[in-house]
């Protein structure tokens, strides 16, 4: 099944209401979702533009997360199977996304370092550079395999006839989704790593605490439409959270790829990079310092949807 034939049988994302269920609000995600994958293949595929992989690559998780969090309402055999074909595209898609960023990331850096050190440091930026197009050509032949229309296939199918739902849930009345159905149980598992945290926690940790804050994010878009101000506010305080854990992240993997290139090279270039790593760890911790006081202000927006 090509896009254009997964188009042809879709129509508009659907709109969530009030009185959908969970099932009806994780098929709206789903739909709009779709759409958003659907509308970034092109792009993702002729590489021109860095923002449609990006985007293909955060509908892919956004769905698996949908799924994952409210399994509790869905089929568990239908749900994992879908999770499983989408993290697999997902798993295709990261490298090159993740590559995209470093790459970025460094780029920014050497413009703003003195013109005699900017040239060896490029060499940083052409090894990465290699392995993004070694990525990239791994990428496009899972785009190109039989396994991803099959999985869009799959998910016209859904947005069609419906999310399949346990089957001891099925004589109920869908009742309407609160705030506390979809946001009580990652909030709190998000507070409870962040109560676990101490000043001088391993970055895996803050890492940790960033898919986590990703998954309430979700959770809370999933219900904006519905719920009003506050939930916008929470997404909004979220997103915020979630850019500072991800600065921090991102420099500790541009940490990483610098102790990696520096002992094969020349005494310029690790003169030049050793430049760069001092401003990662500054960046580093900066956002140690000020990813708490954003969790604050995303506890208090969500506490208020759950009031």
């Amino acid at each position: 099944m090509d896009i254009r034939t997964v188009r042809e049988r879709l129509g508009e994302p659907a709109e969530q209401t009030k009185q959908a269920g969970v099932p009806g609000h994780v098929h709206a995600t789903l739909d709009r979702r779709l759409h958003d994958l659907l509308d970034h293949d092109p792009g993702t595929r002729d590489g021109s533009d860095p923002e449609d992989l990006h985007q293909m690559r955060v509908a892919v998780r956004r769905m698996r997360s949908v799924l994952g969090e409210n399994k509790a309402s869905l089929d568990p055999e239908w749900t994992d199977e879908l999770r499983a074909e989408l993290g697999s595209l997902g798993r295709a898609l990261g490298p090159v996304r993740d590559l995209d960023v470093l790459i970025e990331r460094f780029r920014a850096h050497i413009a703003e370092l003195p013109e005699p050190d900017r040239r060896p440091a490029r060499a940083l930026v052409t090894r990465l550079s290699r392995r993004r197009g070694s990525a990239r050509r791994r990428m496009l032949a899972a785009l190109d395999a039989p396994s991803y229309p099959a999985l869009l296939a799959r998910l016209v199918d859904t947005v069609n006839t419906g999310v399949p739902v346990r089957q001891e849930k099925k004589t109920k009345p869908a009742k309407a989704v609160t705030a506390k159905d979809v946001l009580i149980r990652p909030h709190r598992k998000l507070r409870r790593a962040v109560d676990a945290l101490g000043p001088e926690s391993a970055d895996e940790d803050l890492h940790a605490l960033r898919i986590k804050v990703k998954k309430l994010r979700y959770g809370t878009e999933m219900i904006r439409a519905t719920a009003g101000k506050p939930a916008k506010r929470a997404v909004r305080a979220a997103a915020e959270l979630q850019d500072i854990l991800g600065e921090h992240q991102d420099a500790c993997v541009a940490e990483e790829e610098i102790r990696a290139f520096l002992p094969n090279a020349d005494p310029a270039a690790a003169f030049a990079v050793g430049r760069i790593a001092e401003r990662e760890e500054a960046g580093r911790r900066a956002a140690r310092d000020a990813w708490h006081p954003a969790w604050l202000k995303l506890d208090e927006a969500t506490r208020v949807l759950l009031r």
